[in-house]
């Protein structure tokens, strides 16, 4: 995967406009709670502000130290930088600047599952633009990063207006409903794709 291809710039671009919607303002308000509550009393870093994906992707492609502080309390994984660094590398790269005992709280873009048609998805995105995995995936990479199962909440929130916004012509990153239209041919329903978000918070060990 390019992390500066067109495609990612162009993505970047149109961020602001499709995320209205990518997702209602119910959504986007029960997003805010739900990071307000699992990032009260602590010092975090909102790593969802779309400003942040550019540098924070060059460091990851060069392989350079950021220009943030470290050891933060709470770090917020959300925003386009959720969706174009891959989890392998963005995971790793929150957990080096998150103190021993911080938190990672989630707001990602996934599938509910590898059925037939999410996995169709899945596959052309990779293909495409940039991987996205299901919600199982995400919570696995997590304990694989250290996080211990017990210490990781999670759930799973259908947002099924994604494939509709994007097959009418509403987002202005046209590459999604090229993804969708995609799925169609392979002879299944775009709105039969399993899209969604993961909210979790992952706590460090103490």
């Amino acid at each position: 995967m390019q992390m500066f291809s067109p495609a990612t710039v162009e993505f970047l671009q149109t961020y602001g406009h499709d995320q209205a919607f990518r997702w209602t303002p119910e959504d986007l308000a029960a997003q805010a709670q739900f990071a307000e509550q699992a990032l009260a009393g602590v010092a975090w870093c909102d790593w969802s502000d779309p400003g942040m994906a550019l540098p924070l992707l060059q460091a990851a492609m060069l392989n350079t130290p950021t220009a943030l502080e470290h050891d933060y309390d709470g770090i917020l994984l959300a925003g386009p930088l959720s969706e174009l660094m891959p989890a392998e590398a963005l995971i790793p790269l929150a957990q080096a600047h998150l103190n021993p005992a911080g938190r990672l709280v989630g707001i990602i873009p996934c599938l509910r599952d590898n059925s037939p048609e999410s996995q169709r998805f899945m596959d052309l995105a990779a293909e495409k633009l940039w991987p996205y995995h299901t919600a199982e995936i995400w919570l696995e990479l997590l304990q694989d990063a250290g996080f211990e199962a017990a210490r990781i909440k999670g759930e799973f929130i259908a947002r099924p207006q994604f494939a509709a916004s994007a097959l009418t012509g509403k987002l202005h990153f046209a590459p999604f409903a090229e993804l969708f239209r995609e799925v169609e041919k392979a002879g299944y329903g775009a709105n039969e794709v399993g899209w969604g978000e993961l909210r979790f918070v992952a706590m460090a060990e103490e």
